[in-house]
């Protein structure tokens, strides 16, 4: 819930859009049936998670000679969802669904997205069509747009429909004996789409997704890769197909429409990424304003399976724009399309819904002019709306991924797994479990040398040893900590021993902390270990515990961080090194992180705060916090309440006198 508020996402529906949405019935009547295209009789299915429950797609497929007839069939929620409304504006101000991992906050009341827009088996809906005539290359040579009424045959999931064509499992062919030729038909069909848009140049991304199961209270119980399948693949393969037809067919009627759009990639970032790629023996085309998409297909199917290719793949994808939605139609780089919309999805997007009407305005015949102009007005601000309402939706599903994950490892700290490294860094190496969780093991952490980034080479590199970590390869950890307040979890490295597994050394003795910065003044939002720079017998004076941050202050100059006001009192043995107790003393950190570091404080409400000084493995570490929003108390009152707790215990210390 605090990931709900935090990012202003709404909790419920107001009074007036639930009356609304109960008002619009539960069946489909004789009067919204007039003047539709009757495609009951035509065999039809969906194909969605168990889960699911706001079915606003269904396929069908017939052959026609060497030709297929693919029907794609999204539910007409514009027909109870007038402009306007009460339901339109609440639907525009949400701009999107949004799937957290224990909860869905979705775009319209459940009245509507699992009632009479859902696409229940058995059951009559009225449906936008897109009918397609496809050929064996995989191109539409005919289609149709049409406003229809639908009745699906069967209720189907990605996983029954997967057992069919993946494992030919005997007991869902028979339980869905009438159904598997056409699955069958439709499983070719999209692989032969698929390979055509795979030719264009299309960028498939295969990033492995997390599934995270909660038990009843919303506690995570398992992480594990959610893997597509065929299935999956088969109904994106058939969406993207419809969402391409749809805007194409917009397009040439040069009618006002909400379009899909990912521009090309800024040339520089893909200059660097061409320079990074060289150190692995790769390279690619790069024009001197801009890249066909294809070079980047290229690239990743050339580092498909290799040890580097998860890093290559996300620093390709960083390369990148964010798609976005717009009023022109400037093309999809990501997806090598010239034409391309959002048609498929109604129930929980609002621009699919928006274009929705007009296309259906298209097909009666009322696009007058006053219309057009009507909608030239107000869909620029609708696409930018939606596209920023994606972009929180999104933020927020990454944080609520991130804070199950992190209350997954809290009941595993301790425990030893084999993970990947999947990142090099300064700071340290990331290393991904088998069930996707990633956490990072700090250069500090690593055993036995002192290791330094060679930024070449992309690997993590020992000074004395030689011993180089590098991508792809595997490593044991340990879960070293894992704090849901502040959504993070680290890893130790283990290394190998003839006789079993050893920890890198965990030992800590603390100097000194800074209470200040631990309970009522700063909230720490991210936490950093850094080296502590030393003259003379100083360390002897920390090892005595004769050191004290409470008034210390850490500043960043120069690319450089010092740590001022830090109290060292005097070796008692003398220390001619030790003339100013107080003087500003240098911390050592990874130049990436200083980097970071610089960014934060020049934003208004950061500061640098010392949280503790100690020893680990023999050297001198000193916490810092990266803090923001200092609370403004009134010392008065802590003052006041030291001294009425004071009287209160003389005046008791009095009565047991006597």
């Amino acid at each position: 819930m605090s990931i709900v508020r935090s990012f202003d996402l709404p909790e419920g529906f107001p009074e007036k859009v639930m009356n609304q949405a109960q008002r619009c019935g539960t069946e489909v009547t004789e009067a919204d049936r007039a003047g539709r295209l009757d495609l009951r009789e035509l065999t039809m299915v969906t194909i969605d998670g168990e889960d699911a429950k706001d079915l606003d797609d269904a396929v069908s497929l017939e052959r026609d000679g060497e030709n297929y007839c693919l029907g794609v069939h999204i539910a007409d929620v514009s027909n109870y969802v007038q402009e306007n409304s009460a339901l339109d504006r609440e639907a525009l101000k949400r701009g999107t669904s949004v799937y957290l991992v224990d909860r869905v906050i979705p775009m319209l009341p459940h009245a509507l997205s699992n009632g009479i827009c859902s696409l229940n088996e058995g059951e009559d809906r009225l449906a936008l069509s897109c009918l397609m005539t496809v050929n064996h290359k995989g191109e539409v040579v005919d289609y149709r747009i049409a406003e229809s009424v639908i009745r699906v045959d069967r209720r189907m999931t990605y996983t029954s429909v997967a057992k069919i064509l993946e494992k030919e499992d005997p007991e869902e062919c028979a339980a869905y004996e009438e159904f598997v030729p056409m699955f069958r038909d439709m499983a070719y069909l999209s692989s032969v789409i698929r390979e055509r848009r795979r030719r264009r140049g299309a960028i498939d991304f295969e990033f492995p997704e997390s599934k995270i199961i909660l038990d009843q209270s919303g506690h995570p119980l398992e992480i594990k890769p959610y893997e597509r399948n065929t299935a999956t693949k088969l109904i994106e393969d058939f969406m993207l197909l419809a969402n391409e037809t749809v805007a194409q067919h917009f397009y040439w009627l040069q009618t006002p429409f909400v379009y899909r759009t990912h521009d090309n990639p800024d040339p520089e970032k893909v200059h660097r990424l061409s320079l990074f790629i060289n150190n692995f023996g790769y390279t690619m085309k790069t024009g001197q304003e801009e890249i066909h998409p294809k070079e980047l297909q290229k690239l990743l199917d050339k580092v498909e399976g290799t040890p580097e290719e998860a890093l290559i793949s996300r620093l390709t994808l960083r390369s990148m724009k964010q798609a976005k939605y717009t009023t022109e139609c400037t093309g999809h780089f990501g997806l090598a399309s010239q034409y391309y919309c959002h048609f498929t999805s109604p129930i929980r997007r609002y621009p699919d819904l928006q274009i929705h009407r007009i296309i259906k305005e298209q097909l009666r015949g009322r696009l007058d002019e006053d219309r057009t102009a009507h909608y030239q007005q107000i869909l620029p601000q609708v696409a930018k709306q939606s596209s920023q309402l994606e972009r929180r939706a999104d933020e927020a599903e990454r944080e609520t991924d991130k804070l199950k994950k992190t209350e997954y490892m809290e009941q595993h700290v301790g425990e030893i797994y084999e993970g990947v490294i999947s990142g090099v860094t300064a700071w340290g190496l990331y290393v991904e479990l088998p069930n996707t969780v990633e956490g990072l093991v700090h250069v500090s952490m690593l055993p036995g040398d002192y290791y330094y980034y060679d930024e070449a080479a992309c690997e993590m590199r020992g000074t004395q040893t030689g011993k180089a970590y590098k991508l792809g390869e595997k490593l044991k950890v340990k879960v070293k900590f894992a704090d849901r307040f502040y959504t993070d979890y680290r890893f130790l490295s283990c290394r190998m021993k003839k006789r079993g597994l050893t920890m890198a050394k965990e030992a800590q003795k603390l100097v000194a902390n800074n209470k200040k910065g631990f309970f009522h003044d700063y909230f720490v939002e991210e936490k950093y270990e850094a080296g502590l720079v030393l003259h003379g017998t100083e360390v002897k004076s920390l090892r005595m515990g004769k050191c004290s941050i409470k008034e210390a202050f850490i500043t960043v100059d120069k690319g450089e961080v010092f740590i001022n006001g830090m109290h060292v009192s005097p070796y008692e043995k003398g220390n001619i090194f030790n003339k100013d107790p107080l003087r500003v003393r240098k911390l050592l950190m990874h130049k990436a992180e200083i980097m970071k570091l610089t960014g934060k404080v020049a934003e208004k409400g950061y500061t640098l705060m010392p949280l503790q000084v100690y020893f680990r493995d023999g050297r001198a570490k000193i916490e810092i916090g990266l803090c923001r929003g200092k609370k403004m108390y009134d010392k008065r009152q802590d003052i006041a309440k030291k001294d009425a707790r004071r009287d209160t215990e003389r005046e008791f210390k009095v009565k047991n006198l006597y």
